[in-house]
């Protein structure tokens, strides 16, 4: 008889657990479900319960028009992240024709005459922001996907100017520097 009370026992506490965390679970997904995003006058606005909208900062005016031409105004799958571990978005610009507001004036001189592509992420849905030039040149890079699996460490790759080219790239201090892999 004992026994038979150690057994139920268990299984009242194993399905106590397994009820915790389902509700933990649906309780995330539902959060992730709820995010979004749009633009709106060429700029980013977030939405992390589908009511509520934050600006991301940028100069997204280039990014947005170049989407509204080839995906209705969409990232493509894969080109961002909006999850409760990380929200990441790109742009870029030829600055020549950039809006430097937001963008220090140091980073303003150093990218003039060039096309740049930037990173904006945030690691606290989106209450502070990290933006971080991962690409500037003549020409511009692609970015073709990017991945975080936790705040620290993700994977990136670009397209090269030439077209053809994709060069691998990882960090583990959540963006602000990436490194090249093979």
């Amino acid at each position: 008889m004992k026994k038979k009370k150690i057994i139920l026992t268990l299984i009242i506490v194993i399905i106590i657990v397994l009820l915790i965390a389902g509700c933990i679970a649906f309780y995330y997904y539902n959060q992730e479900k709820n995010m979004d995003y749009k633009f709106e006058d060429d700029k980013l606005y977030i939405t992390l319960n589908a009511k509520d909208w934050i600006e991301v900062p940028g100069d997204f005016s280039y990014t947005a028009e170049h989407l509204k031409e080839v995906n209705g105004e969409r990232y493509k799958d894969g080109t961002y992240q909006m999850d409760n571990n990380k929200i990441v978005f790109y742009y870029e610009f030829d600055t020549n024709n950039a809006n430097y507001e937001g963008i220090s004036t140091k980073l303003a001189e150093k990218l003039s005459g060039q096309y740049a592509t930037h990173i904006v992420y945030s690691d606290d849905k989106g209450k502070t922001w990290n933006d971080v030039a991962i690409s500037v040149g003549p020409y511009s890079d692609g970015l073709l996907e990017i991945h975080f699996k936790n705040k620290t460490e993700g994977n990136m790759k670009l397209k090269g100017r030439d077209g053809n080219t994709v060069f691998n790239y990882e960090t583990n201090d959540g963006g602000e520097n990436w490194d090249t892999i093979e």
